[in-house]
This record gives C-alpha cells, structure tokens and sequence, in this order.
C-alpha cells in the first residue's frame, strides 16, 4: 500500500533527518521515497514522501515521518551540495549583468567554481538509500551527481558570457585542467558537454576573427 505524504508548510527544506526516519520505518514496517532534496523549496500541500506500508498508518506517524524534514525560510549548507555553488554562480551572473559587466569577477568566480569541483572529485557524496539490518532498502533519498554539479556550476555562467571571448577562454583553461582530474567517463563527458557548447558559441559569434582562432587553439 503506498500513501503520499504531503508538505505542511512552503519553505526550504534545510536538513532531513535520514537516519531518524530509518528508525521510524523499521519500527513501523515503512519504505519511503524521499522526492526533494535539502536546498529544495517546497509548496505548502504538494506531495515530498511516497510511504509503503503493511500495517496501519496514522497521522501521528506520518507527523513523525515530516517532523524528520526541517523546512525554514532561508537555504543552507548544512547538507544542500550545491549551496556554495550556486551563491558563486549569482555573483557571476550579477557581474554580467549588462549593467555592471564585470568580467574580471566572472573570471574569478570561474577560477573558484572550478578549484570546488576540483577537490569533489576526491570525495563520495553521501548516498541517502538506507538499508535495516536485514537488507531491506527503509528510506530512499535524491543524491547529486557530479555532472549535476558541472552543469549547476558552468552552465549559466557558460550561456551569458557566450559573446565574451576572455571568459570563454578562461572557462576552456579551467575545464581541460579538470578533465586532468576527473575519476569517471561520466564526469569526463559532462565537462566535454561545456566545451562543445562553447564550440558552438565560437562558430556563431567569433568565426574567423582573432578572439576565434584564440578558442579555437584552447579547445584543440
């Protein structure tokens, strides 16, 4: 039987407390299917956990399960991954702006965004599918992957510095590096991704001109 549990607020959700809920499902012979994650904002009403069970579900117990998400007004990093990546990504963004056209900072936040990526190569996310101790999968979690947060990191940056040539080729300098880095083909293929993209941008905006042989020449 499967119940859908919805939110009971609208906010950020901040944290979740798997391992709670583990325990709540092992004693109440529950599955759940966690469908947001931490970072995520949530719309009061609007289904987040699916619950299976084979015995009765009241709506103590499903508080109990809710009481295990904690939702406020603001993000944070406690364990939303892309927290840091995304602040980063809107001081590019707002350096672009055709107001404040600050490439310089663009540059910087590339140099930044790429030195982060480099060092979560090394390191494993924290997966959320949580076993009991007879091997029965109790809770499932959304985790990231690494080309989730390629993509999170480069690609808006990427499309509004598309016609900007500086930022084009330090964007090129800091992905060939890190392809040097990478411990997966798909990790190697989402950086590829960005490359190909600013491939197209050299074609549309910059073919035949010196900016362009100067991308071209990084991109070889």
């Amino acid at each position: 039987n499967k119940i859908n549990v919805y939110s009971p607020c609208s906010g950020y959700v901040q944290s979740i407390e798997y391992y709670a809920m583990l325990d709540i499902c092992v004693a109440n012979d529950f599955i759940v299917k966690i469908n947001k994650n931490a970072g995520d904002f949530i719309i009061q009403g609007i289904g987040i956990i699916d619950l299976y069970h084979n015995s009765d579900v009241d709506e103590e117990k499903i508080k109990k399960i809710l009481n295990c998400l904690i939702f406020g007004d603001e993000k944070t990093a406690t364990q939303d991954v892309e927290y840091s990546v995304r602040h980063m990504v809107e001081i590019a963004l707002m350096a672009l702006s055709p107001g404040i056209n600050d490439n310089f900072t663009a540059i910087k936040v590339i140099d930044k965004l790429s030195g982060s990526l480099g060092e979560m190569f090394n390191e494993e996310f924290e997966e959320h599918s949580l076993y009991d101790d007879k091997g029965v999968l109790r809770v499932h979690g959304l985790s990231h992957s690494f080309s989730y947060l390629i993509d999170k990191a480069f690609s808006q940056i990427r499309d509004a510095a598309k016609q900007k040539p500086d930022i084009l080729a330090q964007m090129i300098i800091r992905i060939n590096e890190l392809k040097k880095l990478t411990q997966t083909e798909a990790q190697d293929k989402a950086l590829d991704k960005h490359l190909n993209s600013i491939r197209e941008y050299k074609q549309a905006y910059f073919q035949n001109s010196i900016d362009g042989k100067k991308i071209e020449l990084l991109l070889s």
